[in-house]
């Protein structure tokens, strides 16, 4: 399963909609094709990919990709 959300951060995503602390994710830099996500953090099968590059179109450097995949 994946979701891009336009205005959230990673660390939005992670904390709120995840219900998840930050600190259990294991950081690296990464790139999407076509996106401005500079880092993922990733945990087991559960990653997502953010740390927008600020731009004039998103001066606040937000938006993020959650990927979830393996067996529930």
């Amino acid at each position: 399963m994946s979701i891009v959300f336009d205005t959230a951060t990673a660390e939005d995503v992670i904390m709120h909609i995840l219900g998840l602390p930050t600190d259990i994710f294991n950081v690296y830099p990464a790139s999407i094709k076509y996106k401005t996500y500079q880092a993922r953090w990733q945990i087991g099968d559960i990653y997502v990919s953010g740390d927008a590059r600020k731009t004039e179109d998103n001066p606040q450097g937000l938006g993020c990709y959650l990927v979830m995949t393996g067996r529930g």
